[in-house]
């Protein structure tokens, strides 16, 4: 199944909702053992498949931040998963057959394939990659439904309710929580939730939570507003949701960016680096296919890009070390002048081979970013590194690509804390 096709069938629209109540109910006075009642259905659930989408709305008196995120998340047994997230920061999604595990970076239009290892996963804790946070929320979507009780002391049954949904009338039990009801309350000053059940399938079907409070002492107003657009436990699942076509434009690659590297830009990471043309100060033009056979690394700079010319004396230094290791290092300013940055070279003392992109064409063929950015492009044209690095990050990714260049690792730092005895 393509992943183009997945959720946008259903994503619903908080204009589409009507809520009518139904009057001449007698009401239960709590409503939290419903609450743990439906909680305890998510738990139970041996297979499931659930979609959301997520709008929060944070404000205070200089600033109005309104977020949108849409998840997926199905498991069955025999280790079938999808998890999928479009968040602000990206879009990724996890889907496994239960023999291969995929990893999919939509805005990167970049895939991994892996075997599924058998026994209990190992993961070690470290930071998560900005692409992936939608996907984390997806893999947490089921979990935080099977705790929905867990916060609260106590909680009121409202009047039953009709929710429309896109022409689609659901009857649904309604349960409110307050500040009160809260078994630990924290600095929020105003908490309240509403929480629709629908009654014919004892699953939520929408959450609205407001909060407010203070921030570096400015009142913040914060609305959470989540409906759950798919919801199916325990009943067959289709095969397609756990299959993996990668679209026409994505690109197989052995692993992601870590997440300390990921670029807020473009990455050529996993492509063949463009046939880009390198233009000399004295008009010469050498083409980047005359470097192959050898690693290259190419810096992109301003001279009015602070990092990037408190980095050039260390990369001065690794291009010394490098030159008889077949390293070529190559720095391509992006200064409107074209002879300022050779004369802050030349003032410096910096032995840099650089290249003026007067034109824009070399940005254009290497896509938009922040500078500085660094590519590492191996022997047969590969590019395998694209990120911003500092010094020591930079020499150990080097380090790691080929045996010649293990003398680039940064040498370990002694412990300066030793207790003295």
């Amino acid at each position: 199944m393509k992943l183009s096709l997945f959720i946008c069938t259903a994503i619903l629209l908080p204009q589409a909702i009507q809520v009518t109540a139904q009057s001449g109910q007698s009401l239960p006075s709590d409503g939290l053992e419903l609450l743990q009642k439906v909680a305890q259905h998510y738990a139970d659930a041996r297979q499931y498949w659930i979609e959301s989408t997520e709008e929060r709305t944070i404000s205070n008196d200089y600033v109005r931040q309104w977020t949108k995120t849409v998840a997926v998340a199905a498991e069955e047994q025999g280790g079938r998963t999808h998890f999928e997230g479009r968040t602000q920061l990206g879009d990724a999604a996890e889907i496994s057959d239960g023999l291969t595990i995929w990893k999919y970076h939509a805005t990167q239009h970049r895939y991994t394939a892996k075997p599924v290892v058998e026994g209990p996963a190992v993961t070690k804790p470290g930071p998560v990659s900005l692409s992936e946070m939608g996907s984390m929320r997806a893999k947490n979507l089921r979990k935080s439904l099977a705790a929905s009780a867990e916060r609260f002391n106590s909680a009121e049954r409202l009047p039953d309710a009709v929710l429309v949904v896109d022409d689609r009338r659901h009857y649904c039990a309604v349960v409110h929580i307050g500040r009160s009801d809260l078994k630990r309350t924290g600095p929020e000053e105003k908490f309240e939730q509403s929480i629709w059940i629908d009654k014919s399938t004892s699953t939520i079907l929408k959450v609205v939570e407001r909060s407010s409070g203070t921030l570096n002492g400015i009142a913040q107003d914060d609305q959470v507003t989540t409906l759950y657009t798919h919801t199916v436990l325990d009943s067959p699942l289709p095969k397609s949701l756990f299959a993996f076509s990668p679209p026409p434009d994505a690109h197989q690659v052995i692993a992601f960016p870590s997440p300390m590297e990921e670029p807020f830009g473009a990455t050529l990471i996993g492509d063949r680096v463009p046939a880009l043309k390198l233009k000399a100060a004295d008009g010469t033009v050498t083409p980047i296919e005359s470097f192959r056979g050898k690693t290259v690394l190419i810096d992109l700079w301003a001279t009015w890009c602070a990092p990037c010319v408190a980095a050039l004396p260390a990369l001065a230094k690794l291009a010394e070390e490098g030159k008889e290791k077949g390293l070529v290092l190559i720095a391509v300013d992006r200064d409107e002048d074209p002879n300022k940055a050779a004369a802050y070279l030349k003032e410096k003392g910096l032995a840099l081979t650089n290249f003026h992109d007067g034109d824009g064409q070399i940005e254009s063929m290497l896509g938009p970013s922040p500078l500085p950015r660094d590519l590492i492009i191996d022997r047969v044209g590969w590019v395998v590194v694209d990120a911003q690095l500092d010094e020591n990050r930079l020499r150990s990714r080097l380090a790691e690509l080929e045996p010649a260049f293990k003398d680039f690792a940064p040498k370990a730092q002694a412990n300066p804390c030793v207790a003295s005895k």
